[in-house]
This record gives structure tokens, sequence and C-alpha cells, in this order.
């Protein structure tokens, strides 16, 4: 859901058209970014496997980062919920990873230590 204040848009006063162009630039750009948000959280979800959803996820991370090493935005409780997973499923899952030599971490900061997809 979008909410947008109405009340610069009822005012008595028309809206200049530099003022609607603003508007309408900004309520495309909070769409635009929530859609992609979406489209990344799909592509992750759509992959097989615990695993394969995480390395996608941190995969991801890193090339947005333009870093192998990271913080990620969540705790291990939101990051379980984004990735629709058990947490101590997740946590296991990571421990076996690190164990693999997959990836390094600490709380939420990560190393990927095969390059990202």
């Amino acid at each position: 859901m979008l909410y947008l204040p109405a009340a610069p848009l009822t005012r008595p006063d028309p809206l200049t058209p530099e003022e609607c162009l603003t508007v309408m630039r900004q309520a495309l750009l909070i769409l635009s970014h929530d859609n992609m948000k979406k489209h990344y959280q799909l592509t992750i979800l759509s992959q097989h496997g615990l695993r394969q959803r995480i390395l996608a996820y941190l995969s991801m991370q890193a090339t947005r980062r333009k870093s192998s090493s990271f913080s990620i935005p969540f705790s291990r409780e939101e990051l379980a919920c984004y990735l629709c997973v058990n947490r101590s499923a997740l946590s296991h899952e990571l421990r076996r990873m690190e164990k693999d030599g997959l990836i390094r971490f600490r709380k939420n900061r990560f190393t990927l230590l095969t390059p990202p997809e």
C-alpha cells in the first residue's frame, strides 16, 4: 500500500507544473524501488533449497556492495523471515556453510569465500 499525503494535492491554489512533476517522480521512484525489492526477493525465493537461497541473497548483497565482505540489514530472525525459513534451520545451515568453507560470518557481517554469481 502506498501512502500519499493528499493535503498538498487538495490545497485551494493548484500545484504548479513543476510541483506536479516532482510529486509524480517521487511516487514513481518509491514504486520502482518497492518493485525491485520484491523482484529480488522472488528471485531468491525461487531457488531450490535453503543453501541456494542463502547464497543467492548473499551474492546479491556482495554484488550490490562491490565487496565479498559486507553487513546485511537483517537480524538472524529477520533474515529467516525474508527467506521464508525457520530461524534455527537458517542458523544451522549458516554454520554448515561456514564449515564447508563457503562463508564466514559474525552476527550480520558476512564474507563470501566463493566469488559472487
